[in-house]
């Protein structure tokens, strides 16, 4: 995994990293944030897939703020689940 921080308040997922298969009992089952996040890029072949929330957002959850998102390169956010709201990503 290749999460690497440019700035404050930013995550990046990279270098075809994965984030699949994980489980939450509650918030985020792959990755959560209690700080503010500025943006969140999933680049260079990496990948959220199949990853589930038992409460909100089944991949990523936010619990204070995000104001940009980007998935590029070849990049995949997919068949992620979340039992409450934001089955991929929950601000």
């Amino acid at each position: 995994l290749a999460i690497r921080e440019h700035q404050q308040g930013a995550v990046i997922i990279d270098a075809r990293s994965r984030l699949n298969n994980n489980t939450a009992a509650q918030h985020g089952g792959a990755l959560f944030a209690r700080l503010p996040v500025a943006r969140m890029t999933v680049t260079g072949g990496s990948a959220l897939l199949q990853n589930t929330a038992r409460a909100h957002g089944g991949a990523v959850h936010f619990a204070a703020s995000a104001t940009n998102l980007t998935v590029s390169d070849a990049s995949q956010v997919d068949n992620n689940s979340a039992a409450g709201i934001g089955g991929a990503v929950y601000v």
